[in-house]
């Protein structure tokens, strides 16, 4: 099986959960992450259930009953999470009905699609897949990225963009010095200073390209503010 790659843009998309063990309640949560509005079903309202209901910042609909067909009525996208083979496979067969996308935990041959494995700072996500195949790999290649792509990471993102914005709005640089000035932005160097948070060597750096000292700082300090 060859799977095409793509990053889906969920924000208010129905997207329906079944089953409230760990592997349900973590899909919950990453879909909710990503904007969308999510249906969570299980008989059970396990202990990470009730913290996502809880928390005031999460928007989940939660049944807590077993699954039926008509749950699946205006679903974008279904997840399966349950441990019982039977169940997992009505709910493909269900959503293949409704040409819903479908993914059921654990079972590549009952999938519209795979999951990959995550490794994300902020905005920058970098994802394994082995189609399906070996989930230990994917696991152990992740905990190897979690190692070498630290927070830093993140935030030379979230200061790559800004500045990369700041000099397209307002026209800065010439054509070669634009190209070696976003070069610059995403240097070894760079992030060098960022996991130092050396944040006047990065206003000095950047000043000599752009001038306005004052702003740059301006800039890189509400860069440090965020988490």
């Amino acid at each position: 099986m060859k799977y095409y790659p793509i990053d889906l843009n969920l924000k208010n998309r129905q997207c329906l959960v079944v089953g409230g063990g760990s592997v349900g309640t973590r899909k919950a949560e990453v879909l909710i992450d990503c904007g969308a509005s999510v249906t969570l079903v299980s008989p059970v309202t396990s202990a990470g259930i009730k913290k996502l209901l809880n928390d005031k910042k999460t928007t989940l609909t939660f049944w807590e009953r077993s699954y039926c067909s008509d749950d699946m009525e205006g679903m974008f996208m279904a997840f399966a999470a349950t441990d019982n083979t039977k169940l997992n496979k009505q709910i493909y067969e269900d959503a293949r009905k409704r040409q819903i996308l479908c993914n059921i935990a654990d079972q590549p041959d009952l999938c519209d699609f795979t999951l990959p494995s995550i490794v994300r700072r902020k905005d920058l996500m970098l994802t394994i897949s082995t189609m399906g195949k070996s989930p230990g790999l994917s696991k152990k290649l992740r905990k190897k990225l979690e190692a070498q792509f630290g927070s830093e990471y993140g935030r030379l993102l979230d200061l790559a963009g800004a500045f990369r914005r700041k000099v397209i709005e307002e026209n800065l640089l010439n054509l070669e010095c634009r190209q070696n000035f976003f070069k610059e932005l995403i240097s070894d160097r760079m992030i060098d200073m960022i996991r130092r948070k050396e944040m006047e060597k990065i206003a000095s750096l950047l000043t000599g390209y752009l001038g306005n000292g004052q702003d740059i700082r301006s800039m890189i300090e509400e860069n440090f503010k965020k988490k």
